[in-house]
């Protein structure tokens, strides 16, 4: 914004709406100039820009937030294309997987959303969700698969999210040739409103088409015994959502990042993931250790001495 500033009054101080100063090459390294950039190169994509004659300031502002708000749409409409594409190819491909298709095999491959009312938790099952299985390989969402693109404190929208790690995709397809993926996850800010679900929603579609393993997904809303660190969203998944089959604790495992850590690196919000890995006796690592190749490990419940809840 402040370069915005800058730019308009050199031109208008000069009375020639021609700016030499900087090249386009020049212009993409500033913080701030992405959209004057974009607007630059659209408008003239020699080597120079120039901003054609205007009557008022007023009349460049008009034009410099039409052309940011045009810029804002594309933005939104490209990460919705994307989403779709990603979708219909990790589709196509779980269809391929199946050896005689038909309208079973892609009512499997389907995704879809649900929410369990007298639990009040969302459900996501994404590809079908996956198979039945008594080994699972499970994640919190936030701060363990994805973290927030624009760095604030809390997602803005939708689209606001980027992977945690780019290995995360080829990790979780190795561990889903003998594990079932699951995700669990707290979302209260749903429930007060400081999250919109529909955003929960994108930004929980886009990361498992990044990752293109089928999941089910579990989200607590409210603060009730379904919300980490009590283990319940794990006794619903063995309950209704894995053809009643067990979980096998000691081969299966929890990752999360909410580890009560307070060190000069780590100053963990919480430690609600630890908990609840304790509480639901699965094994525990960080997403560091998980990314780097560290085998989850049991943790006893006196290791919650002390830690910040």
């Amino acid at each position: 914004m402040l370069l915005g500033v800058v730019l308009i009054i050199i031109l208008f101080s000069n009375r020639v709406m021609l700016l030499k100063r900087f090249s386009v090459d020049r212009i993409k390294n500033f913080r701030h100039s992405k959209i004057i950039y974009q607007f630059a190169v659209n408008i003239d994509k020699s080597e120079h820009f120039k901003i054609g004659r205007t009557d008022s300031i007023i009349d460049l502002i008009v034009l410099h937030r039409s052309y940011s708000g045009q810029v804002d749409a594309m933005e939104s409409k490209k990460n919705k294309l994307e989403l779709v594409e990603d979708e219909s190819s990790v589709k196509k491909q779980c269809l391929s997987n199946k050896s005689s298709p038909s309208s079973g095999a892609d009512q499997e491959c389907q995704s879809y959303w649900d929410e369990d009312t007298s639990t009040s938790v969302l459900v996501y099952k994404y590809m079908g969700g996956g198979k039945p299985n008594s080994k699972i390989a499970s994640f919190d969402f936030d701060g363990t698969l994805v973290k927030v693109k624009s760095g604030a404190k809390f997602p803005r929208d939708g689209s606001d999210w980027l992977l945690f790690n780019n290995k995360i995709p080829s990790l979780i397809q190795k561990f889903g040739e003998t594990h079932r993926f699951v995700i669990f996850s707290n979302q209260m800010g749903v429930s007060t409103g400081a999250m919109k679900v529909n955003n929960v929603k994108e930004r929980v579609e886009g990361c498992l088409n990044k990752i293109g393993v089928p999941c089910t997904a579990f989200f607590a809303l409210e603060r009730n015994p379904y919300r980490k660190p009590s283990p319940g969203m794990l006794t619903l998944f063995q309950e209704s959502f894995n053809d009643g089959i067990s979980v096998d604790k000691p081969v299966s495992f929890y990752v999360g990042d909410a580890a009560g850590r307070k060190t000069a690196f780590n100053k963990d919000h919480s430690s609600s993931d630890l908990e609840f890995a304790v509480n639901a006796e699965l094994p525990f690592s960080t997403p560091e250790q998980f990314m780097a190749g560290a085998r989850p490990r049991k943790v006893d419940r006196s290791a919650l001495l002390g830690l910040k809840r």
